[in-house]
């Protein structure tokens, strides 16, 4: 095993490579185990000519074609970019942004890197990969991508707590399809109650989902009283209940909010700080100074 390390770890030290290693082994035999618990430790331990390494695991389970391993590349790098531009820039005193990240921001939008991006994987029921582009923009308070994280949450999931925390803050941001959502989450909780006053919230809005749901909610609790009437011989209860048919609402409908690009508005003399960049421990500006071109991969379970 000590021999294997070492030649991954030649392989990632040579200046270029035109090859990938393969790690092979039977399902069970410890080939992930390797890869988290030695080959990730000893790759981003090294140091070469001053830069450290940054690994990426990342699962080409279910791919099938170069352009689906392309954007899934970018989408699992564009995470890493995402979280040190503003401390870098702001610990460097840098103002205007390189040409290189430009270069990023283009790329990003190739890739449809953004709520659109999100949108798309959501639409091809690849929710993971959805999720992960949408809280970029759900975290920079993006009303619509807020709204289709809280969704997949609930649905995909199965997760009411921060359905509801990402569900709230689209809310707040005028969703009306959020309002309806949280309104289910109530009755799927069995909160008719609270159920009821996002439902009215949503008819105040104009939404007639809310207003259909709201109406059934009346019309169970009305149901219940003339059954509790008819049960202590009030007056006519008894036919008033049995002539309401039973009414169950469908508590696993949700609403989707119309996608819109939004095109940011911004003054000449600012310029746009963008989301991209790679978590990387070293002069930015000599970024692409001897780059490393080469990658392990798992496909099937096999590096």
């Amino acid at each position: 095993m000590d021999n294997l390390l070492e030649s991954i770890l030649d392989y990632v030290r040579s200046d270029y490579t035109d090859y990938a290693i393969m790690i092979n082994g039977e399902w069970g035999s410890g080939k992930t185990y390797f890869w988290n618990n030695q080959v990730k430790k000893k790759i981003e331990s090294l140091k070469l000519n001053g830069k450290k390494f940054t690994t990426i695991y990342m699962s080409l389970y279910g791919i099938s074609n170069l352009e689906e391993i392309s954007k899934k590349i970018f989408m699992e790098t564009s995470q890493l970019m995402d979280r040190n531009l503003r401390r870098y820039m702001n610990t460097k005193g840098i103002t205007t942004i390189p040409e290189y990240a430009k270069t990023g921001i283009d790329m990003a939008n190739l890739f449809g890197s953004s709520s659109n991006g999100g949108r798309i994987y959501y639409n091809e029921g690849n929710y993971e990969d959805s999720k992960k582009m949408l809280d970029i923009c759900a975290n920079e308070n993006n009303a619509y991508a807020q709204h289709m994280v809280g969704l997949i949450f609930e649905n995909y999931y199965s997760d009411h707590t921060n359905a509801k925390y990402w569900y709230e803050k689209s809310k707040n941001q005028g969703l009306v399809e959020s309002v309806f959502n949280l309104g289910q989450i109530s009755l799927k909780l069995d909160d008719d109650d609270m159920a009821k006053k996002y439902f009215i919230k949503g008819v105040e809005l104009g939404n007639k989902d809310s207003e259909y749901m709201l109406a059934g909610l009346y019309l169970k609790k009305g149901r219940l009283m003339y059954k509790s009437l008819a049960d202590e011989g009030v007056f006519n209860s008894k036919d008033i209940y049995e002539s309401i048919p039973e009414f169950k609402l469908n508590v696993d409908s949700f609403l989707i909010p119309e996608f819109k690009e939004i095109e940011e508005q911004k003054d000449e003399d600012d310029e746009y700080i963008p989301n991209y960049i790679l978590e990387i421990e070293e002069n930015l500006d000599e970024m692409y100074e001897g780059r490393i071109d080469k990658m392990l991969v798992e496909i099937d379970g096999v590096y």
